[in-house]
């Protein structure tokens, strides 16, 4: 007989309870780890280090001809939570780099405007791989420069004086229109 304190399993009874330990474990480390990262802890992702880009290879895994990745394009082996801070900073990348450049394309077209209105100081035009320089901006100043030439010629041949004496300086565009 058995003393009070003492439980008899039998094999099948002792292996279930071992299984059902295993399952509780794997359970709380899924609840550990959730949307977390279990390579650093939570919030701080670090599945690019441990895992790297592209994912693991895993053959007849996924349709396509990639199988590195899954079909939402998240690496294999990569928690969520860190292929979702990957995406966010490449985006930000994107974006102030796109940012970046729509800051030069509004400043490039500011300059196109300028060079067509005549306003450009000749000893202050932009040259090639200058920030507020493009082609657009060039060939616009060119055209400039052969309007004033075959203005200035045509004065000539019509004799008028290059500067009428009476013509009063004209109000600007942006005098008409406002700056805003």
């Amino acid at each position: 007989m058995p003393d009070d304190d003492t439980i008899q399993l039998d094999t099948e009874t002792l292996q279930a309870l071992r299984d059902e330990i295993r399952g509780l474990r794997r359970e709380n480390q899924r609840l550990r780890h959730d949307g977390n990262c279990r390579y650093a802890g939570p919030g701080r992702g670090d599945c690019e280090h441990f895992v790297g880009l592209p994912g693991e290879s895993i053959p007849g895994q996924h349709d396509g001809d990639d199988d590195t990745v899954d079909h939402y394009g998240k690496p294999n082996g990569w928690c969520w939570h860190c292929w979702l801070m990957h995406e966010r900073d490449r985006l930000q990348r994107e974006l102030r780099e796109t940012s970046e450049d729509v800051t030069q394309l509004r400043t490039q077209l500011a300059g196109c405007l300028t060079a067509a209105e005549g306003a450009t100081n000749p000893e202050h035009v932009a040259e090639r791989d200058m920030y507020g320089w493009s082609l657009a901006y060039e060939t616009t100043i060119r055209l400039h420069r052969a309007y004033e030439e075959a203005l200035r010629r045509l004065r000539v041949y019509t004799g008028e004086p290059e500067e009428p004496e009476d013509e009063v300086e004209r109000p600007s565009r942006w005098d008409v229109l406002g700056s805003g």
